[in-house]
């Protein structure tokens, strides 16, 4: 059987390369290797003369797994592709003709960015990155491609967010990056991980956000050989126990592989522990254990006109209405957000009325922050910037409800933003800017699980501003 297994394999491979070479097979960006379905390899066994029933599997998938050579990758439906070492095409030349013409990926594109910029999130000429990776297009189709920013007029690009692809671009995952994090949700301890209906959106940011820390802070334990490693996630089991990243690659110069996410000695944490000698250590944010953040009025700057008329969207829609009109502040169909915040702003200059009542609210909306950072030192929450490496402190920014409370009409503030909050040498505050709820969790949520009464993963967010990340 291990005989007609492998004469089997043989062609599969033959029917995978064939496909390749003719350019049939899908790429993608969470695959190592061209991708063929499934779907397509019992015709052509059967116009062999193979039928893969023959092999006493109930499933195909199952079968593909024991051949040697091959593997799995599910994107919806499942696909088999050839792993390392085992693409060859029809002749050299063929082979030498698909790799010039092969398109570079998107992981590509951002490792050679990384390499071309001197901090995050830099401008760079265009040509550059274009010459780096081979491009022989259009510009202009690059960044629409590739989803890169692109200033026109400088001819200059960046990526935005850089970090956040950080884990992606170094490690290779086999399934689906939804799956894995399904398979981790339920190992760690419970946390709602959920946002605007979307699942585990908060685990992925998370789980992105703290490979670029560990990698920052070179946490990530490998073996001798450098084929085997893994880093903490941050997170436990119901028993407290420390959940690692296992990963493993068949060559240095290769892409990480994900393996698991297990518990040191158990499962494929059995492997972990006989090839990594020592477990690394979690993600660090602070260097010291003065988290306490208590502002005053004597003590904090604030730049309420940048606030006010840069990120108008951000700002209740009630203060706008009362200042604008209702018909004004209304969002225009397809409008983004930083189109809105544009035209509002504009609508807004330095010494009009409308700017100087909306910095009135603003301002009264900080007060009550201090108050209530005076009152419970819990209020002010840490965070960490993974572009910047900074650190620093959220506060909410409220407007005030009437509602029903214990059966009586009463005021209730209600939380509408964040105010980002920094020190300075001196000691003073400063707030630099304002979040929305939802960007101010994942920021916190990297330090640690909030432990708040105004700041929870629970947002009634506008799904319309809240798309970026």
């Amino acid at each position: 059987m291990k005989k007609e297994l492998e004469e089997l394999g043989e062609k599969i491979k033959e029917f995978c390369n064939n496909q390749i070479v003719s350019g049939k097979a899908k790429n993608f960006e969470d695959c190592p290797a061209p991708c063929i379905p499934i779907a397509r390899l019992p015709p052509y066994l059967e116009s062999k003369g193979f039928s893969w029933r023959d092999y006493g599997y109930e499933k195909l998938t199952d079968l593909i797994g024991q051949i040697e050579g091959l593997g799995l990758f599910r994107k919806g439906v499942p696909y088999v592709y050839l792993q390392s070492g085992e693409i060859c095409a029809v002749n050299q030349g063929i082979k030498e003709d698909l790799t010039k013409s092969k398109e570079p990926k998107g992981y590509e594109i951002r490792q050679a960015y990384r390499k071309l910029i001197s901090k995050p999130e830099d401008w760079i000429p265009i040509k550059s990155l274009m010459d780096e990776v081979g491009w022989d297009g259009t510009p202009e189709s690059f960044t629409e491609k590739y989803g890169l920013q692109f200033n026109s007029k400088e001819n200059l690009v960046r990526v935005r967010n850089i970090s956040r692809f950080e884990m992606v671009d170094d490690i290779c995952f086999p399934k689906k990056l939804s799956s894995n994090l399904e398979e981790l949700r339920k190992m760690a301890l419970y946390e709602t991980w959920d946002e605007n209906d979307k699942r585990n959106k908060l685990l992925d940011n998370y789980l992105r956000y703290t490979y670029a820390r560990v990698k920052y802070e070179k946490k990530i334990a490998m073996s001798e050989d450098n084929l085997h490693a893994c880093w903490n996630i941050g997170l436990v089991d119901y028993r407290y126990e420390s959940i690692f990243c296992y990963m493993t690659r068949k060559d240095i110069e290769n892409r990480w592989v994900f393996k698991a996410f297990c518990i040191d000695g158990e499962d494929q944490g059995k492997e972990m522990g006989r090839n990594i000698l020592k477990m690394p250590e979690r993600a660090v944010y602070f260097e010291d254990n003065s988290l306490l953040c208590q502002p005053t009025k004597d003590n904090l700057s604030v730049d309420r006109d940048h606030i006010v008329r840069e990120h108008p969207s951000r700002l209740p829609i009630d203060w706008l209405k009362k200042n604008l009109g209702e018909d004004v502040v209304k969002w225009k169909e397809g409008e983004k957000p930083e189109d809105y915040d544009k035209r509002i702003g504009d609508l807004l200059p330095k010494e009009s009325d409308a700017n100087v009542s909306l910095q009135e609210k603003l301002k009264q909306s900080i007060e009550d922050s201090l108050k209530r950072c005076q009152w419970n030192y819990k209020t002010a929450i840490p965070y960490y910037d993974p572009n910047s490496q900074n650190i620093g402190w959220f506060l909410p920014l409220c407007i005030r409800k009437i509602e029903k409370i214990d059966g009586r009409e009463k005021p209730n503030l209600i939380p509408f933003a964040a105010l980002v909050v920094t020190k300075g040498r001196s000691g003073r505050f400063q707030g630099e800017t304002i979040y929305r709820l939802s960007w101010a969790y994942r920021c916190a949520r990297l330090v640690c699980r909030p432990d708040s009464d105004w700041l929870t993963p629970l947002f009634s967010t506008d799904e319309k501003i809240d798309a970026e990340d």
